[in-house]
């Protein structure tokens, strides 16, 4: 599985006090810039939860891994994607990688 996006884990930083948050990439290479549009404390989760999308899904895709080694639920063993129509985890990766 090809993973596109910039290496992480990314960070969040603030050139200056209520300017925007720029999430850093694992290069050290700006990923987004996010600008204040809503209310103060859903920006700041927003972004905390955006810095931690590369982490997240590669916890996810190997959790994913360890659990379906084995048949269970009525579903086929099988890797992180491969049935995204039947595991919810699967159809999550799939659409975070943008695979089809």
């Amino acid at each position: 599985m090809e993973l596109k996006h910039s290496p992480g884990p990314w960070e969040t930083k603030r050139e200056y006090s209520h300017g925007p948050v720029i999430i850093l990439g694992g290069d050290g290479k700006p990923v987004v810039v996010c600008r204040e549009k809503r209310d103060p404390e859903e920006y700041e989760a927003n972004v905390l939860l955006m810095s931690a999308a590369p982490e997240l899904l590669s916890e996810l895709i190997a959790s994913h891994d360890r659990e379906w080694m084995e048949d269970h639920e009525g579903i086929p063993a099988h890797m992180a994607g491969e049935r995204p129509d039947e595991c919810g985890a699967c159809a999550v990766i799939v659409k975070a990688l943008g695979m089809k």
